[in-house]
């Protein structure tokens, strides 16, 4: 029985033999056209990822020189090579060729400012590695360059020339409030060193 509110669908048109053959073809190639697509693969490890792997490796186990060496063999010149280069020379107990090293890749090219395009942590080890080799005058004025930031290697390093001039007498004291650095070495203090941000 058919009540009145029950709708009959309507009849479907039959395909013509022609169009049949076409939605065949379009299906066929459809799949032919998947078939030859190459599956995106994941692009291998850069072999520069792989060493700098590999050096933070050995700076964790405390094989400085080895990762310095490795560094060296590779021969890349890039900022992250020389910034890890600049880290294990501070592992290393060279602060002074660590500062000439971070100095080439912080500073500008007449090197009196400070680059603004590059990783902070980069600078953040300048300012260690002129602690480190005794110019304290110099990782203030490094620091000063993050006033406002309350990053937490850039408190560190404030708190390590806070501890340094605690260790001042007055007169030292007087004098380093005057410009002139008083010779206490910062030879005995954990100066931190970043290889990656």
């Amino acid at each position: 029985m058919i009540y009145a509110d029950h709708h009959l669908p309507e009849e479907v048109p039959s395909r013509t033999p022609e169009k049949a053959q076409r939605d065949k073809k379009a299906a066929s190639a459809g799949q032919k056209g998947k078939a030859r697509r190459p599956e995106v693969q994941p692009s291998p490890p850069s072999p520069q990822a792989a060493v700098m792997r590999k050096v933070k490796t050995l700076l964790e186990a405390g094989k400085a020189e080895e990762a310095f060496d490795l560094l060296h063999a590779r021969g890349l010149g890039d900022s992250e090579t020389r910034n890890a280069r600049a880290v294990c020379l501070m592992r290393m107990g060279q602060p002074e060729l660590a500062t000439r090293a971070l100095r080439e890749i912080c500073l500008t090219t007449h090197g009196t400012m400070l680059r603004t395009d590059i990783p902070r942590h980069y600078v953040t080890n300048l300012a260690a590695a002129l602690f480190a080799s005794g110019n304290v005058a110099g990782c203030i004025a490094v620091l000063e360059e993050f006033a406002q930031d309350d990053a937490p290697r850039v408190e560190e390093l404030r708190a390590l020339v806070h501890q340094w001039e605690q260790g001042l007498t007055f007169w030292q004291r007087f004098k380093w409030r005057c410009g002139i650095q008083p010779p206490l070495s910062t030879a005995g203090f954990q100066v931190p060193v970043e290889l990656e941000p």
